[in-house]
């Protein structure tokens, strides 16, 4: 991702001189993931394509061989710097969070959609109407599509699941590096984001496109909340914003943070314009190809002229379960009777964890929002009506907590902050190295009661540690069974356990999406 961050960084003139070896390469994926996307819509993303990714980044290497040769010299440097405890920390959670990657998943939706996503980019590219064997393939993130680059499944035949291993090491080690180059005030929000990490550890066992979106968040507050409004600054949290957009619509909150950065600036910059028409450009495009609705899953228009549109049916009951299922837990026609006061009090009555979190998502609104009044500070209070305008735009599609759980970090951060945040920042050094090697927990038996609380079996299954994962990737839940199908004139593959697809030979069409939506003929 290197090559790709100093290019992108050089063509938008962001100071590299002044920019992290780490953050230079998480702004890497930006210009990789355009080129994988361009790719993708004409061919598949496969052996092919990782010759070429090669090749390129080999010339722009040679094309930047000072600026290369420097920042190695400078990340050198830094390190050779760190105190033993920082170094035996960080490579510790590197360590943990390589073991927890090489661990077969229990994410449901890696069975759901994130396996077959990537195997229809590995062997297809960005299929026509993809979404037509099931709503779910609909969210084509292109997270997954770069995650086929790097999963060596035509090497191997069994993916690798790296990327998110990988930026959740590039992202601990950022914070590290800051750390150690950081005011006083801003260490508490390390601490914060350490220990954040540190839950997010369950996403590394699957490629899941929330992982990345919520550690780019991370970044794009860090910069809101602490740093100057210098035109790099700014370039490189508009950078992080197409990037999470990019992965996933639901992080288009984004773009309010980056206009109360500067929206002045924004205006007189063309190449920050033109680069965010590209990107919205393919998203349209990619969502076109795979849907055939103009953005997923809003569908604010279908053209006419689209063959491979899904069918009006299936897009309608897809958007229902999507807006109505945070609501009640399944898409009903009784929620047409009930009016918006009776629908918060479901949303807020609902049972179970997400009851749970749907108070906890408020409450925290609520609280910010009495904070901001008192202490007075204007980034409080921005953060307060970013907060409410996106819980009420939520709640005009889909009001899903883990749509928000990014800004529900932050705003905690802030109560927290406001609270403890003086009291904590003399120990946050400490409590750092505590809170990285605290993720230790997550390869011991410890964790396992946790996972049991879910009623999903797919979550509540604990494997046990081993080896020789780092070496052999292992395919959970697959089975051999898969019954060949005709779905409405094609052949499909249809998995023993409908909700689950997992590596199933492609197309794969789940059980109850066959039986509703195929022919009956």
């Amino acid at each position: 991702m290197l090559p790709y961050g100093i290019m992108i960084s050089t063509v938008m003139k962001v100071d590299i001189k002044n920019t992290s070896f780490f953050l230079l390469t998480i702004l890497g994926i930006l210009p990789l993931m355009i080129l994988a996307t361009i790719w993708g819509i004409f061919y598949r993303i496969n052996i092919e394509f990782l010759i070429f990714n090669t090749v390129i980044s080999i010339i722009i290497y040679i094309s930047n061989k000072d600026i290369v040769i420097n920042k190695f010299r400078e990340l050198r440097a830094w390190w050779h710097n760190l105190k033993p405890i920082w170094k035996i920390s960080a490579l510790a959670f590197i360590f943990i969070t390589a073991l927890q990657s090489s661990m077969p998943t229990n994410i449901p939706d890696d069975g759901f959609y994130y396996l077959q996503t990537i195997k229809w980019a590995n062997e297809v590219g960005i299929p026509k109407g993809v979404a037509r064997f099931g709503i779910q393939y609909g969210q084509f993130s292109t997270w997954h599509i770069i995650q086929a680059i790097f999963n060596l499944s035509y090497f191997f035949g069994n993916q690798f699941n790296v990327l998110n291993g990988w930026i959740m090491s590039i992202f601990i080690l950022l914070a590290i590096y800051n750390l150690n180059y950081t005011k006083k005030s801003e260490q508490f929000f390390y601490l914060f984001v350490v220990f954040i990490a540190v839950f997010l550890q369950y996403f590394n066992t699957a490629p899941s496109p929330d992982l990345p979106v919520i550690l780019l968040s991370l970044i794009i507050f860090k910069i809101f909340l602490f740093d100057d409004n210098s035109s790099t600054n700014l370039k490189i949290i508009v950078l992080l914003t197409l990037i999470a957009i990019s992965i996933k619509i639901s992080s288009f909150y984004l773009i309010f943070f980056v206009l109360a950065f500067g929206y002045k600036k924004i205006l007189k910059d063309k190449k920050l314009i033109i680069l965010s028409f590209i990107i919205g450009v393919l998203i349209i495009s990619k969502d076109l190809i795979t849907t055939g609705s103009l953005i997923f899953p809003f569908d604010f228009y279908t053209p006419d002229w689209i063959e491979w549109k899904i069918d009006a049916k299936i897009l309608e009951e897809g958007k229902a379960i999507i807006k109505n299922s945070p609501i009640i837990g399944y898409s009903s026609d009784l929620l047409n009777d009930f009016n918006l006061s009776q629908k918060i009090k479901l949303w807020f009555n609902y049972k179970g964890y997400r009851g749970v979190a749907n108070k906890i998502w408020l409450l925290g609104i609520v609280i910010l929002g009495t904070i901001s009044l008192i202490n007075k500070k204007k980034k409080y209070f921005l953060v307060f009506i970013i907060s409410v305008i996106h819980f009420l735009i939520l709640w005009s599609f889909a009001p899903n907590y883990r749509f928000a759980l990014a800004i529900i970090l932050l705003d905690y951060f802030l109560i927290i902050n406001f609270l403890l945040g003086d009291s904590i920042t003399h120990y946050s050094k400490i409590l750092v190295h505590v809170g990285l090697l605290s993720s230790i927990i997550w390869l011991t038996p410890l964790i396992s009661p946790i996972l049991k609380l879910s009623s999903n079996p797919v979550i509540s299954i604990s494997y046990p540690l081993k080896p020789e994962y780092f070496l052999i990737p292992v395919k959970p839940f697959i089975s051999d069974s898969y019954e060949k199908k005709d779905f409405n004139g094609e052949e499909v593959f249809i998995p023993p356990k409908y909700h689950y697809a997992w590596d199933g030979p492609l197309p794969c069409v789940m059980r109850n999406h066959f039986e509703k939506y195929g022919n009956k003929n």
